[in-house]
């Protein structure tokens, strides 16, 4: 085994530098850090929730159903993730600059496997962000201190060498056995199982979180069995340290180590009896394609439609999770009972539904297109049409798709349930497709701004921008379930912010093939756009989670809500300086003095007589994450744009940024709100201080 772990120590050091330089060394046009902060704190959340519902499940069910609910929920996170992997096929499809690496050595495949599989269980970061927090999870409910705290790491770590070792052999066998092409097909049919897995344990996630006592009271009659299951090693040592059976969580630990190690073995084995008669490498999935699917005669010119319809039917692998995706989205939570009780509650309820339907399409869909147009896009920069044109094209054919999809799942669940069809569900109804398609467009000028072309060897849209959308669209669903005015607020700020990101997407997809353009650092209009939106629903995202809660943690989640942008919006305008004029510091501050003074003494805003809170820590959270988001983005980012127009191009971006903050900002649409938002407005373009706008607003908000 010492080659395997020299092997092994390679790829931890090579990935975790790569990992390094990809989030320090190496800007990007969408820097995925925002989202990398958010994925740091949604494990916290996990533990907090799951920890919650292990409690509750302690006081109605017995410590054997305790263990076999553990099981249960690491079982099919394990299972999901397995697939997830197995369908990536990255451990034999050419392209990766590991694997041209690898290809230069003499390595025998079954060694690779082995080192592959170790080292996962340091650089699979996003496994242990699943898999660990319901294991500590459970260690705090069943209260088992430091010793539980290390045991759920240890099992989760062996959890990802048993997974990856078993997923790499599963791509072993496909290329093994499938000839080059029908891989495609096989490797869509994995993506489709890894969607169902994927959706089965958010599904079990949110029942376990919701009905606790329900969801452990099923497992009554099935307990021995589930510990008893390829899953039951991953909850025996920490339900025996929970009983005080010292020696029996040592014995589950080293069932758990031998069944890994059999895993192990059995990778090692099949890939060396895969590789004995030689290894022949695994091509690029674009090169894997049967012959049936070239171009064949046709009587006139394609049209653009035509164009993205002939794309779509080419390529088998994304137009099969277009089709099915959506499938199984219903399938899981619409004919499950849980969610199908919620879903036909209320129309409001269905359209949640038909948008989620809506905006998981737009992932697969609109959302990748630079992806498909990878091979072919220098054709589009070449034509004779601009780019804006043809983009424009392209989103209106998925607005289409999309917003027709919201359409027939939302009258679909209306004629199933039945609920009522009035003029408000109409309503509702109509606002669902106008959202689906605004969420369309969207993820077309997203794709556009996010494409990077330079280099084959990178995603042409990364992780972090698709985890950043699916977090944007969908809190759209809390405007679905908020009032009227919140819906029109949404609706207008999502609409002015699809014109920011088109603007945005359409001058860097001219740049897509520019290695150098990704080192400009710079604030672009679209990253304030999409700050704003955050900002917003997920402000009325909060309040609706904690509408039946005290006051106090209604203020305590704004609060943290806005921390956790400010942070985000505060590092990444400290990496971009401003290049635009900038007056003196002791002016500016008088600026913002005088005008907040006058603009304060104008509204006679007063804050209840109370003392310090989290009332006012919320308020003064708020108001600099809007400052930073409004003028630091939004404001500024237009300015520098429009810098060659002179006063003109400066009003612009002042009346813009003002009307954003007026949407996503303002308690109220009122002359007085309009008022504040123009004061920061008007202090930064006067001043070019960030600083000066943000004490003008605290003046406005807290002076007497």
């Amino acid at each position: 085994m010492r080659t395997p772990l020299r092997l092994a120590r390679l790829l931890i050091v090579y990935r975790l530098r790569s990992l390094w330089n990809a989030f320090w060394r190496v800007p990007r046009r969408r820097s995925p850090r925002v989202a990398w902060l958010m994925m740091l704190v949604a494990p916290v959340a996990y533990v907090s929730l799951f920890a919650s519902a292990f409690v509750a499940a302690r006081g109605v069910a017995g410590a054997r159903e305790q263990a076999a609910l553990l099981a249960v929920v690491c079982g099919a996170i394990v299972l999901s993730s397995g697939l997830t992997k197995m369908a990536s096929s990255e451990a034999v499809i050419a392209g990766s600059g590991e694997n041209e690496f690898l290809l230069t050595r003499p390595l025998a495949l079954a060694t690779l496997v082995v080192a592959r599989s170790l080292a996962g269980a340091v650089t699979d970061f996003f496994d242990a962000l699943f898999l660990l927090p319901v294991l500590l999870a459970a260690s705090l409910a069943w209260r088992l201190g430091g010793a539980g705290i290390a045991l759920a790491a240890v099992i989760s770590v062996l959890a990802q060498v048993a997974v990856s070792a078993a997923a790499q052999a599963g791509q072993i066998a496909v290329v093994r056995f499938v000839r080059p092409p029908g891989r495609r097909a096989v490797w869509a049919a994995l993506g489709l199982l890894a969607a169902l897995a994927m959706a089965a344990v958010w599904v079990l996630g949110t029942q376990v979180v919701r009905v606790p006592a329900a969801v452990v009271g099923g497992l009554a009659g099935w307990a021995d069995l589930c510990m008893w299951s390829p899953s039951g090693p991953l909850a025996a040592p920490l339900a025996a340290l929970a009983a005080g059976d010292g020696a029996g969580a040592a014995f589950g630990l080293a069932v758990l180590v031998a069944g890994v190690g059999l895993v192990l073995g059995l990778a090692f084995l099949f890939a060396r009896w895969a590789a004995r008669d030689g290894w022949e490498h695994a091509g690029a999935p674009w090169a894997e394609a049967a012959a049936s699917t070239s171009a064949r005669g046709r009587a006139g010119p394609l049209t653009p439609f035509g164009k993205e319809i002939l794309m779509l039917a080419r390529d088998r692998s994304r137009l099969f999770a277009l089709a099915v995706a959506p499938a199984v989205f219903v399938g899981i939570q619409i004919f499950g009972s849980a969610g199908w009780n919620w879903i036909a509650a209320s129309p409001r309820h269905a359209a949640v539904l038909a948008f989620s339907l809506a905006a998981y399409l737009a992932t697969y869909g609109p959302l990748g297109h630079m992806t498909s147009e990878r091979r072919a896009f220098w054709l589009l920069c070449t034509s004779p049409f601009p780019l804006g044109r043809l983009m424009a094209s392209k989103a209106l054919f998925w607005a289409q798709v999309v917003g027709g999809m919201a359409a027939l799942a939302y009258a679909g669940v209306l004629l199933l349930a039945p609920l009522p069809v009035d003029a408000a569900s109409l309503g509702l109804g109509l606002v669902v497709v106008v959202g689906a398609a605004t969420v369309a467009c969207l993820a077309v000028a997203v794709g556009c701004g996010a494409a990077d072309l330079s280099d084959d060897r990178r995603p042409a849209v990364g992780v972090g921008t698709v985890w950043m959308f699916m977090v944007t669209a969908g809190l759209f669903n809390a405007a679905l379930l908020g009032d009227g005015q919140v819906r029109v607020r949404a609706l207008l700020l999502f609409g002015l912010c699809v014109g920011l990101h088109w603007m945005t997407g359409i001058e860097q997809v001219a740049l897509a093939y520019d290695p150098d353009s990704a080192a400009r650092k710079r604030v672009l209009p679209g990253d304030g756009a999409t700050l704003a939106i955050l900002l917003y629903l997920g402000q009325q995202s909060t309040r609706f989670a904690l509408g039946t809660a005290t006051s106090a943690d209604v203020h305590l989640g704004s609060a943290i809500w806005s921390a956790i942008l400010l942070a985000a919006a505060g590092w990444a305008l400290w990496r971009c300086p401003s290049f635009a004029a900038r007056r003196g510091w002791l002016p500016s501050m008088i600026v913002a003095v005088v005008a907040g003074a006058a603009g304060a003494s104008a509204l006679s805003l007063r804050l209840p007589a109370t003392p310090v809170d989290r009332q006012v820590v919320s308020l003064a959270l708020g108001v600099l994450a809007e400052e930073v988001i409004f003028r630091g983005f939004v404001q500024r980012s237009l300015a520098e744009r429009w810098l060659r127009h002179g006063t003109r191009g400066q009003v612009g971006a002042l009346f813009i940024s003002t009307v954003v903050a007026l949407l996503a900002g303002a308690r109220s649409l009122s002359p007085s709100a309009l008022l504040v938002a123009a004061t920061g407005a008007v202090i930064w373009a006067a001043t070019g201080r960030l600083g000066a706008a943000v004490v003008a607003r605290l003046l406005l908000e807290f002076l007497p």
